[in-house]
């Protein structure tokens, strides 16, 4: 029996993801929203298990702007903490930092390699594309002052309880008084100061 994968993020992990899956056979589209390289806010360190996944795939490290460290090291008020990385028979005793904008590329374009079919989209791609509309990854639920509104969709979809999206969430402080009156014991009068102070 064929099988075909939608790897929808193409960060690391779902690059690596979407390498593992074409390495073995398996047809597999990764869809990237931004195009390479773009930075991300978050995750540029990498620990030794990291490391040894990328080796597994082959990454070749020399030649790239990254930064090896040895370990750890956490501080609270002057109280310092070293942590090594501890000597294991399987992973290395280092790890790495490495720009996001830097890595996710590279990892993206070793999953292409491997064959897996990696457009990199913008949003109005996947508005356009056949495959996010015949699966209905984008729905449209009405707003209340927007008007319809499209958002992504239920997913996964099952067959017996396919799920559904009620309303578009709430409004900028529409539970106020259900929270802070019902909830937190505020006066309706006192949660009317704190909205004219422009504290809520």
């Amino acid at each position: 029996m064929s099988k075909s994968i939608l790897v929808i993020g193409g960060g690391p992990g779902g690059a690596s993801c979407a390498y593992w899956l074409s390495r073995n056979g398996v047809e597999v589209h990764l869809v990237e929203k931004k195009r390479y390289p773009r930075e991300k806010a978050c995750g540029d360190g990498l620990t030794p298990r990291a490391i040894k996944q990328l080796l597994d795939m082959g990454f070749d490290f020399d030649g790239i702007d990254l930064h090896k460290v040895e370990g750890l090291r956490a501080y609270a008020g002057d109280l310092k903490i070293e942590m090594p990385w501890p000597d294991h028979s399987e992973y290395p005793d280092w790890g790495a930092t490495m720009r996001r904008a830097d890595l996710d590329g590279i990892v993206a374009r070793m999953a292409e390699a491997e064959g897996a079919i990696a457009p990199i989209y913008s949003i109005a791609d996947i508005f356009k594309d056949p495959q996010y509309a015949a699966r209905e990854t984008i729905t449209t639920v009405e707003h209340p002052v927007l008007g319809p509104l499209k958002m992504p969709n239920v997913i996964p979809k099952m067959g017996k309880t396919p799920g559904r999206i009620k309303h578009p969430g709430a409004g900028l402080g529409e539970h106020n008084n259900e929270i802070f009156c019902g909830e937190f014991g505020v006066s309706e009068t006192e949660l009317a100061e704190l909205v004219d102070r422009g504290v809520l």
